[in-house]
């Protein structure tokens, strides 16, 4: 049986970042933290606000900058 994962989408603020802007390591969950069934990934924000439109799992702070780089 395979384990099913959800994905949680974060933000890089900056292109060459390795760590999204809220500082989770991307990856699979901390089982310690009660993380096991995630796993965590990162986009740009224009990509984040694309996975949140589509109803997938992000990160909230990770999203709000998201939405405040899209404003003009």
């Amino acid at each position: 049986m395979i384990a099913h994962a959800t994905i949680v989408h974060h933000v890089y603020a900056d292109r060459g970042d390795l760590l999204p802007l809220c500082g989770v390591i991307p990856g699979p969950g901390d089982p310690g933290l009660g993380e096991a069934h995630l796993w965590h990934t990162g986009h740009g924000p224009m990509m984040l606000r694309a996975h949140y439109d589509i109803g997938d799992s992000c990160c909230t702070p990770c999203l709000e900058y998201a939405v405040e780089q899209s404003r003009p």
